[in-house]
């Protein structure tokens, strides 16, 4: 670690050339501020505009939704039976992952811009930590869940990749930069404060949830339900900053509020963004109607084999209820899918739209991960058919059912966050755009 850090500092000191800042205020003063007073013109300044006060808030749920992340290896341990080798093994192949992902992630970042990919991610990251709660159902064999969940962390290190990326970029972008140390200080103070009381009270949570647990080590598995919560929060804040920022100029024009200067804001240069294209977003279309196709036909395979294995109860639960629903998450898909086409070809004759143009990057890389786990879910299904575990197959499949309409649900919903802002399609947005077409 110590060799990486040298390295990964010292190209940093050589390579990284220092940027322009603003010129030092030379008025003197005959006497010094008082410290009272430079605390107040701290924080008056830091939570000037609501903005930065969602921005803090955003990221102390993030620490608030993460501490419970130290019981996690208590999870893997002391409630699904893996040991120690075992959960080193995984942390380590989803570690170098993840620094693979996150070089493609630095790419695409800037282009699509921190804050729409933070947004993005923020929405669809709902359903997989609602759907992590499937293990509350179901216990298999160490070794199996040990692979199942290797083959999860891999698959999921780019969407983590991305995220990663662009936390730092996110507040570059937003935070003044003339005082963007000091911003970072007011975000830090908030989250240190929450980060401590949510850390005792993630082991308090849990202390509870085992007193109603027969077996304590059972309560481990109720994680998901603080993730999820907090997750819920984290996307409904980001969803509030991303709509804030659109009305501040968006793409075009966004400059950080800054009620210390005479016009309220400090200019920063606007980097080009690349809008929705109609030919990635048509990509992604057809991956998710991919995830739908899939989730339905493969049923019919498994269901086979779940005649074949005798396993009848998951069978009949399969033909008669799991079938059919995934056929109406896939209508449900198309109806979704058919009325944002509308929307781009309303774009293209400059007529008004029904909702908004959805961004087509993260849409791609979202509806690639959920397609590669799909070949976890059919393993799923087959190990615990062929341990004769009826119940943990109809759980399998009732979990991929749910994750597919609200993976749709989370599709529908960012249109919606789109509404009004996002109208053309095929653009690449600038200071140039906005002052050649301010509408």
């Amino acid at each position: 670690a110590a060799v990486l850090y040298f390295i990964g500092f010292g190209m940093m000191c050589l390579m990284v050339k220092e940027g322009k800042y603003p010129p030092t205020d030379n008025v003197k003063t005959e006497k010094k501020p008082k410290m009272l007073d430079e605390v107040k013109t701290f924080f008056r300044e830091s939570f000037s505009h609501k903005i930065y006060w969602f921005l803090f808030s955003f990221t102390a749920v993030g620490a608030a939704g993460g501490a419970i992340g130290t019981f996690t290896v208590f999870f893997y341990k002391n409630s699904m039976g893996l040991d120690l080798l075992q959960i080193g093994k995984m942390f380590a192949a989803c570690g170098v992952a993840s620094l693979l992902a996150a070089y493609f992630a630095s790419i695409y970042v800037d282009r699509w811009h921190p804050l729409r990919v933070i947004t993005y991610l923020s929405v669809f990251g709902v359903t997989g930590a609602f759907m992590s709660g499937v293990w509350v159902f179901v216990t298999l064999p160490a070794n199996y869940f040990f692979w199942l969940s290797l083959g999860s962390g891999v698959i999921s290190a780019f969407l983590g990749a991305f995220t990663i990326a662009g936390s730092m970029p996110l507040f570059y972008k937003m935070f003044p930069q003339s005082r963007f140390g000091q911003f970072c200080s007011a975000q830090s103070i908030l989250v240190s404060f929450i980060g401590l009381g949510t850390g005792v009270s993630a082991g308090l949570y849990l202390d509870i949830v085992q007193y109603f647990c027969n077996d304590a080590n059972f309560a481990y598995r109720f994680i998901f339900l603080w993730s999820t919560a907090f997750s819920v929060l984290y996307a409904v804040i980001i969803i509030l900053i991303y709509k804030i920022w659109y009305r501040l100029g968006g793409d075009h024009h966004f400059h950080p509020p800054a009620p210390w200067n005479p016009d309220g804001v400090e200019h920063s240069q606007v980097v080009p963004t690349i809008g929705p294209q109609s030919r990635w977003l048509n990509i992604s279309f057809r991956l998710f109607n991919a995830v739908m196709a899939v989730s339905t036909i493969g049923i019919l395979p498994l269901m086979f084999w779940m005649y074949f294995k005798h396993t009848m109860v998951a069978f009949s639960w399969h033909a008669w209820l799991l079938l059919p629903l995934s056929m109406i998450a896939w209508l449900y898909w198309k109806y979704v899918e058919k009325n944002i086409q509308r929307d781009i070809e309303k774009s293209r004759r400059n007529e008004p739209l029904k909702n908004g143009i959805p961004h087509h990057g993260v849409f791609i890389i979202v509806a690639s991960d959920f397609l590669l786990v799909l070949g976890l879910w059919f393993v799923q299904v087959v190990v615990a058919v062929n341990l004769n575990m009826d119940f943990a197959a109809i759980i399998f499949t009732v979990a991929n059912v749910i994750t597919n309409f609200m993976l749709i649900g989370s599709v529908q919903l960012l249109c919606r966050i789109e509404r009004g802002f996002s109208t053309k399609i095929d653009e690449i947005f600038s200071a140039a755009s906005w002052e050649a077409n301010p509408k």
